[in-house]
């Protein structure tokens, strides 16, 4: 039951344990590689192309100066090959320096682009069609396993205002911060999104709707106690639990009615999404 500022009645929380086929060998989805992890693929990437490139040019080298030598003096001459061959290996290196250069030029621009595409510029969380095609996935694992998911709607308490006093890199700097609180509170297989604006989403999979409830208000309390600089700032949310024969698009709506219950309710609480006609005992 919840009381009047969003607690509830019992501190208790369950988690539903994830089912698996696999007992005991559980695997967290693959995250994206982080600026490091892209900077090593990179790194590697482009030396492996300077060895097979310059690898390759300086073979082709030697094979043509055999083929010269032979077809200029009917033997293989060894002056003639060293200073063929020197001549040749040089330019090949000079090629595949150069070639690597375009190569790395070419992977930082698909990186860029890549990053543009999955990733908010501003705070580094997945953008809403990555949340969204990953909650899809999940919620379809999900109900095929009979497992529990639950999602938390985020939303800023007057971001617009804080935005207008205090300025907009204020503002990012709130924005940041709060996607940080959210990120500290995310288990390995727990993910989040920022789906525009002020508001986040986080996905719970293996968590029914009370522990889930615990989750958030963790975060709220997390956001409330510690200020961002000398900014106070307090957050509402929103939790929905998947239902039977219910798809992702369903399921975020459904947090979205529990985040505006608890905005309208007076901001900085937790709000449990409820079916019309459903009552609370």
């Amino acid at each position: 039951m919840e009381t009047a500022d969003g607690e509830r009645a019992s501190s208790e929380v369950t988690t539903t344990p994830r089912k698996t086929g696999a007992p005991g060998n559980r695997k967290a989805p693959p995250r994206p590689p982080g600026p490091k992890g892209w900077e090593r693929i990179g790194r590697s990437s482009s030396g492996a192309f300077f060895l097979v490139f310059g690898g390759g040019t300086a073979v082709l080298s030697i094979a043509l100066a055999i083929a010269f030598s032979l077809a200029a003096f009917g033997r293989i001459d060894a002056t003639f090959v060293l200073g063929w061959l020197s001549v040749a290996v040089i330019t090949a290196a000079g090629a595949a320096l150069v070639a690597t250069r375009v190569h790395e030029g070419l992977w930082e621009r698909q990186r860029s682009l890549e990053h543009l595409a999955t990733v908010d510029e501003l705070t580094g969380a997945p953008n809403r069609r990555v949340f969204e095609a990953r909650l899809a996935s999940e919620v379809d694992r999900c109900s095929r396993q009979e497992s529990a998911l639950s999602l938390v709607f985020i939303d800023i308490d007057f971001f617009k205002t804080i935005n207008d006093e205090y300025g907009h890199l204020v503002g990012d700097r709130v924005l940041k911060e709060i996607y940080a609180r959210l990120e500290d509170n995310l288990r390995l297989y727990d993910f989040v999104g920022r789906l525009g604006g002020d508001e986040f989403v986080m996905a719970l999979p293996g968590t029914d709707e009370p522990a889930a409830f615990g989750v958030a208000e963790r975060l709220r309390e997390s956001v409330r106690a510690a200020p961002v600089g000398t900014l106070s700032v307090t957050v509402s949310l929103g939790v929905a639990q998947l239902a039977h024969g219910m798809n992702a698009t369903q399921l975020i709506k459904n947090a979205d009615i529990a985040l505006y219950r608890a905005k309208s309710s007076g901001r900085n609480r937790t709000e449990i999404f409820r079916a019309p006609g459903h009552s609370v005992s």
